[in-house]
């Protein structure tokens, strides 16, 4: 084996050029579907971290049919009738209810003027969602208790980032030209739609609106311990039983990451062809070097056959250089992949979206260089048969 790595050294060593091209064409496709991996890992648990803020416990009603309950929760269109509620309330297992309106408004502060989203909800019901499902926290100030009051609760990006001058609990701000007093400023939550969205009660949201009931969509907490899915199932048999019809929407955080990671695995699927193909080329690129090195080497290969090198050591020699070469392109595409996808984490994190985290794992690593290396052997076992096949006397003879 040591003198098989000193002849693989020397070979690379002589021809470099050629050496340092074959091994780019692998280092471009193992680059690519290693960055895929890891940027598809780190989507998928952001999506998760994403559905657990929704909370593991809590069903989503939206009105109308829909397979998107992710574009369902940024309002898709129609309203669930305060009647709905209540029967949404009567189920067996549902802790509480709440219906949620969310709508863009312009926000005046400190003589600025922005389009800010905001939500509307009843702060008792809210403050119980949010805290104990959720993981909402305020930072300063406090939840308000009266819905009639004109209070309200940033996101963090509106209280910090919104404006010029940062919003201070206390101040005052005007939501759809009525003025508001800041009650409390919520803890990051690491959800850009979350985070930059101002909380108010569903009375103060009305006022503004000139709405008399309804509401944009359903959420409802389910009785610890019970079966979320089964609740839901109940949920909706409820609804579809005072409506007369399924014209509307039950989900649980679950059924959002299964579709949402369906999406994904589609993308990854299709982007992971194209990576392939480009790995593809890579293998092709290592037979024609290996083909070009068994011309070249022919009388060297002759001398090692008269020396008493077998056919079979020959067939190693070869598959080992091509496997190496291999190995090489991917030992540095998991270096650039890494370095590059750790560049999208922190590009991700400036503008908050902490929530997407790279993280190093041993097992791809490895998997990666025995990928490439037998990526490597197995498009240079052609040359290699080739090269233990030459006939001593004839390989002498060469050139």
């Amino acid at each position: 084996m040591r003198a098989f790595l000193q002849i693989i050294l020397r070979s690379f060593l002589f021809r470099k050029r050629r050496t340092f091209l074959t091994v780019l064409g692998i280092v471009i496709g193992s680059t690519l579907i290693l960055t895929l991996v890891l940027l598809g890992d780190g989507m998928e648990r952001a999506l998760a971290s994403q559905m657990q803020a929704f909370g593991g416990d809590l069903l989503f009603v939206v009105p109308g049919k829909s397979d998107d309950p992710l574009g369902g929760l940024l309002g898709g269109g129609g309203e669930l009738k305060d009647e709905d509620l209540r029967r949404i309330r009567e189920v067996r297992g549902v802790e509480l209810a709440l219906g949620f309106h969310v709508k863009n408004f312009r926000v005046e502060y400190g003589g600025e003027e922005k389009v800010v989203n905001v939500s509307g909800s009843p702060w008792l019901e809210t403050r119980a969602v949010f805290e104990k499902s959720q993981g909402f926290e305020i930072e300063t100030g406090a939840w308000p208790t009266r819905d009639e009051q004109d209070l309200v609760v940033l996101g963090t990006l509106v209280a910090n980032d919104r404006f010029s001058r940062t919003v201070q609990v206390g101040e005052e701000m005007i939501v759809s030209g009525k003025r508001f007093t800041v009650a409390g400023i919520l803890k990051p939550v690491g959800a850009p739609d979350d985070d930059a969205r101002i909380y108010m009660s569903t009375d103060r949201f009305r006022a503004i609106t000139g709405e008399r009931g309804g509401a944009m969509m359903g959420i409802a907490k389910v009785e610890s311990g019970l079966d979320v899915k089964r609740v839901a199932e109940d949920v909706k048999f409820e609804l579809e039983r005072r409506r007369g019809s399924g014209d509307f929407t039950v989900f649980t955080s679950d059924n959002a990451l299964e579709i949402v990671g369906g999406i994904l695995g589609i993308v990854k699927l299709v982007l992971g062809a194209f990576a392939a193909v480009a790995l593809i080329v890579g293998g092709v690129g290592i037979m024609n070097t290996m083909f070009t090195s068994v011309l070249e080497r022919t009388r060297e290969v002759g001398i090692m056959k008269a020396l008493g090198a077998t056919d079979r050591s020959i067939l190693y020699l070869f598959l080992s250089e091509a496997g190496l070469l291999g190995a090489i392109g991917g030992a540095l595409g998991i270096l650039i992949s890494y370095g590059f996808a750790k560049a999208i984490e922190f590009a991700a994190a400036s503008r908050d979206l902490a929530l997407l985290q790279i993280d190093f794992d041993p097992a791809v690593v490895l998997g990666t260089l025995v990928f490439t290396f037998v990526i490597g052997s197995v498009f240079g076992a052609i040359p290699a048969v080739r090269a233990s096949r030459l006939h001593p006397t004839e390989a002498l003879r060469y050139e």
